[in-house]
């Protein structure tokens, strides 16, 4: 894990994401990008006659607080024993993180959990980020203070993206001291936990086992209910897709854990 991704605004998280992205980019002696987005299209004005026109003094103001943004992030940045880059582009912050994202190891983008952040719009970004992109996020809480490598929790339940997720988690599972791999009781797997924490043991990380009873809860709250009983740093998951339809783009368990984790989440689809 090489090469971070990082996307850069004003928002009340980009703390919290600098933070993360700082830790992983040091454990892992990593090189920082911070993308930083302008999209023109939302401050173009259509009149009712289907006449376009750009609202220059918004746009002013946008440039000016986008310029401010930058100044303040290469000030901090020159203070951190970390290598980096920034880049800059024009048009909406999906189509911009995805084409940026193409020779990242990494994105670091936020959880929707700030009381200033719309949760649904995040979760959606977030989905369209992780399965356009076809790169690892690590999405961060708005709360987060950093990103601790002592303890993590690898959710598995069997399936190919559960799998695409614990190889992309291993840069960083390397660097922890304790891993547990997960999984919730419901149907037989044709590919067991064992075949996890094999592959993991063959990459140097020594991981426990723990499989859990659902009970009356779904597997979603059930995950989280552990995981706030585990402490984790992080947790490795599958981004369990359903279909190319937005509005139904992630199975419940992502959907429920994006909205709900209090938690950094790694997910790969």
């Amino acid at each position: 894990m090489k090469s971070i991704l990082l996307y850069t605004s004003n928002d009340p998280a980009m703390e919290s994401r600098l933070q993360a992205a700082l830790d992983v980019a040091r454990r892992c002696d990593a090189h920082l990008t911070l993308t930083q987005t302008l999209p023109y299209q939302d401050y173009l004005a259509i009149d009712m006659f289907g006449g376009a026109h750009l609202m220059a003094d918004v746009l002013a103001a946008s440039e000016a607080i986008q310029t401010e943004v930058r100044e303040k992030m290469e000030a901090r940045l020159a203070n951190e024993a970390v290598k980096w880059d920034w880049q800059q582009y024009d048009g909406s912050t999906i189509d911009m993180i995805v084409d940026a994202s193409r020779f990242s190891d990494l994105v670091v983008f936020s959880l929707g959990d700030g009381e200033k952040i719309n949760r649904n719009v995040q979760r959606s970004t977030l989905g369209e980020i992780i399965i356009d992109s076809q790169r690892p996020v690590l999405a961060v809480p708005a709360s987060g203070n950093g990103l601790g490598f002592d303890r993590a929790m690898v959710a598995y339940d069997g399936g190919d993206e559960s799998a695409s997720a614990i190889r992309a988690a291993l840069p960083m599972l390397k660097q922890v001291g304790t891993v547990q791999l997960v999984e919730v009781e419901e149907k037989e797997s044709s590919f067991p936990m064992t075949d996890a924490a094999e592959y993991l043991a063959r990459h140097g990380v020594k991981c426990e086992i723990k499989e859990i009873r659902r009970g009356r809860e779904s597997v979603a709250k059930t995950l989280l209910s552990h995981a706030e009983s585990y402490r984790p740093d992080f947790i490795v998951m599958g981004a369990y897709g359903r279909g190319r339809l937005r509005e139904n783009l992630f199975g419940g368990v992502t959907r429920h854990l994006l909205g709900e984790s209090q938690f950094p989440l790694l997910l790969s689809s």
